[in-house]
């Protein structure tokens, strides 16, 4: 299996991949309130787990494709109608290579939050990319 993306809304919940991925990045943080005593050293500080955790998932890659047309409509505005405004309606699953190699199915409930792309002259009909997204339901 390969590095892809799913929406139901954008491309009839039919997995599309997403290029050579060259970068995989994960942050899984826990809003901890914390609570210092006065005249008390940090061992005494109150701490506080109770407002959940957030995942934050990082892509960096390349997408090849044999023509321009092909760049822009088999990645560049894949991705950019999936960022339309309405992925509360439609999320998006995300699969990874790497989680699916530790036995799980790799699969993530995502929002992107930011998609940029980096196309030049000199390299035709590639762009580099980045995916931001967040996990939820």
């Amino acid at each position: 299996m390969a590095y892809t993306l799913r929406n139901a809304n954008v491309n009839s919940d039919v997995a599309f991949e997403i290029g050579s991925v060259e970068s995989e990045r994960m942050s899984k943080n826990a809003e901890v309130e914390t609570l210092p005593l006065p005249m008390s050293d940090s061992t005494s500080t109150i701490l506080f787990d109770n407002e959940g955790v957030i995942r934050t998932i990082s892509l960096s890659g390349r997408f090849a494709a044999d023509t321009q047309a092909e760049l822009m409509n088999d990645f560049i505005e894949h991705v950019e109608n999936i960022v339309n405004g309405t992925q509360t309606l439609y999320k998006t699953t995300y699969h990874s290579d790497l989680y699916a190699t530790g036995g799980g199915t790799g699969n993530f409930t995502v929002i992107l939050q930011n998609f940029s792309w980096t196309y030049t002259t000199t390299s035709k009909n590639i762009v580099d990319y980045e995916i931001v997204m967040v996990e939820g339901q």
